[in-house]
């Protein structure tokens, strides 16, 4: 599931927010980190798409380092998310 999740951010960053490197560089064994590579402008933008494409209440002061740092780290922080929801 994870790999899904993380497959889907990836893929939003590369076709909707113009990242020119691959899918690979997002979620592989070291993924980019997104400061590096989005502005806060995208990075609203990529909070907003991931509360609609998953269905996910974000609050303000969960947008860290700890859970917004990478792709894989996006996507463990939903996953923990959707757990405690459950």
């Amino acid at each position: 599931m994870l790999a899904t999740v993380e497959a889907k951010i990836g893929e939003f960053i590369v076709e909707h927010l113009g990242y020119e490197g691959s899918l690979e560089d997002l979620i592989g064994s070291r993924p980019a980190e997104l400061p590096d590579i989005l502005d806060s402008e995208e990075v609203l933008e990529l909070v907003t798409w991931v509360e609609i494409e998953f269905d996910a209440e974000i609050e303000d002061d969960e947008i860290t380092h700890e859970n917004f740092l990478t792709v894989p780290r996006i996507a463990t922080y939903l996953a923990t998310k959707a757990a405690v929801r459950d």
